[in-house]
């Protein structure tokens, strides 16, 4: 006598559609945002925003002149002294400082939906690595915090004036 079969296990074609339904009704619904231009784009101006702060410290101690950081609540732009280097002071902040990967002006304008708070002003990096607020002959602050704040993004970037930090 034949051994009888094993009883097959599984899901039926129904079970599977309904899952699949499912499955794709919730992408759907969640997936854009998931994949939101704007999270990008907040997440990309502040990542970007860090990354010409620390440019433009580095600017100044390498190049041994003051560079000027302009920073409103709606974006910044990096000026250098154009009488630098042996020029007199005080540094005549004219020339755009160039981003050395595009090319152009280290300079941005904030996502409509963000907003920087803080430490607004003028940053002085100075050619010592100091970072100061508001003239280049003013001391150099212990303790300066940006917020970049709105959309998907809430960061916050202390400079630290006396040993020219940024984190």
């Amino acid at each position: 006598m034949p051994a009888p079969m094993p009883a097959v296990r599984g899901f039926t074609l129904v079970e599977l559609i309904a899952v699949m339904l499912i499955i794709g009704i919730t992408a759907a619904l969640v997936g854009p945002r998931f994949f939101s231009q704007t999270t990008f784009r907040d997440s990309g101006f502040e990542e970007s925003f860090y990354n010409q702060l620390r440019y433009a410290h580095d600017a100044a101690v390498t190049s041994g002149c003051h560079v000027q950081m302009q920073i409103s609540a709606t974006g910044y732009q990096a000026m250098s002294d154009a009488q630098c280097p042996g020029g007199p002071l005080p540094p005549a902040f004219t020339q755009t400082l160039i981003d050395p990967e595009t090319g152009t002006a280290l300079a941005a304008t904030a996502p409509s939906d963000l907003v920087l708070s803080g430490g607004l002003g003028n940053l002085i990096f100075a050619p010592d690595g100091s970072i100061r607020s508001g003239s280049w002959n003013s001391a150099p602050f212990n303790q300066l915090t940006i917020q970049a704040q709105g959309g998907a993004v809430s960061r916050s970037y202390v400079l630290y004036g006396l040993s020219g930090y940024i984190q």
